[in-house]
């Protein structure tokens, strides 16, 4: 059976009650039929697929798809990646929808003893719009029954695809021609979490909190020279490995006033030392080849003129001028 708060919350969503006569089938989803669930997983693979559209790290990092039947997919439908994947997504009619969970499977659910897959369980908790980081809360009854090793899904994607070394590049001033190149790092501890640092000059950021959520990876830094936190927004995009991440940060600068910037965070190939890298400033007008990944973002700030925006101190709507 599935977890009491998985079933709960499927008894009473109002999209399946949608698709059920409850005056010709009544309430009791034990006492339904093959054909009831299978309306009832025609209306949960449709959202479910909305979802992926919206979020295809849902199927780039298997969480609702097994490797096998993805390879199979990829193979009949002649998909030569994770693009082609949601674009096929797309093509399908609404009255058929992509088979995440068969009314057979959810039938079973209900009505003999059976222990669900993970992969079901995280296509009923996507339908329910669950965020990712609960699905281990919301699984826990099944792990207190059945041995399980899973992992809380936000970490186990930071660390396939995100640990590494970095430089992060942003725009040092408003109207300025400074870029600030700083080094940045994702790792993992002795304790197993992964942890992000990056470091100015005078100053070091460690992350209180990292996690992947809507697409984006988002990082509270804590300063730990002075009273100061930094918040990282970066996007993931639909790369497994991305060579660069785009996002922004946003704290406050010494009047108080909250300012954002467009950060870009550039892979580093090979290893450096932490400990012994420094802040750098590069001018835009710096001579750099074009052609070399420093170069083309040094290009990219210079040509984008909103890389820096900041809030004014009001406290009335007559300062709004």
């Amino acid at each position: 059976m599935i977890p009491s708060k998985i079933k709960n919350a499927l008894e009473n969503s109002e999209l399946i009650r949608s698709v059920i006569n409850t005056q010709k089938n009544g309430l009791n989803w034990s006492e339904y039929n093959r054909t009831v669930f299978t309306h009832i997983a025609k209306r949960i693979n449709y959202k479910v697929t909305s979802q992926v559209i919206n979020n295809p790290v849902l199927v780039e990092n298997q969480w609702l798809i097994g490797e096998n039947e993805l390879n199979r997919l990829f193979h009949t439908e002649s998909l030569k990646s994770f693009e082609d994947m949601i674009d096929y997504l797309k093509s399908i009619p609404k009255y058929r929808t992509f088979n995440w969970i068969s009314g057979k499977t959810l039938q079973t659910y209900w009505t003999k003893p059976s222990t669900p897959k993970d992969k079901k369980l995280n296509t009923l908790l996507c339908f329910l719009e669950v965020e990712i980081e609960e699905w281990d809360e919301w699984k826990k009854e099944r792990s207190e029954l059945v041995p399980h090793t899973s992992q809380n899904p936000s970490q186990v994607l930071l660390k396939k695809n995100y640990l590494g070394n970095y430089f992060r590049y942003y725009q040092k001033s408003k109207f300025g021609d400074t870029i600030a190149k700083v080094p940045f790092r994702i790792y993992e501890n002795n304790l197993g979490t992964v942890v992000a640092e990056s470091k100015t000059i005078g100053h070091s950021y460690k992350s209180k909190h990292i996690e992947i959520r809507d697409s984006a990876i988002y990082i509270l830094m804590e300063n730990l020279n002075w009273d100061e936190n930094e918040y990282l927004i970066f996007n993931i995009g639909i790369a497994p490995f991305p060579q660069i991440l785009m996002g922004s940060s946003s704290s406050l600068n010494n009047k108080k006033q909250a300012i954002s910037k467009k950060n870009i965070l550039l892979r580093v190939g090979e290893n450096f030392d932490f400990n012994e890298i420094s802040h750098h400033e590069i001018s835009t007008h710096s001579d750099i080849d074009p052609e070399q990944a420093e170069g083309r973002i040094l290009d990219y700030f210079k040509r984008n003129k909103d890389n820096y925006i900041s809030s004014e101190l009001v406290s009335n709507l007559d300062d709004l001028r």
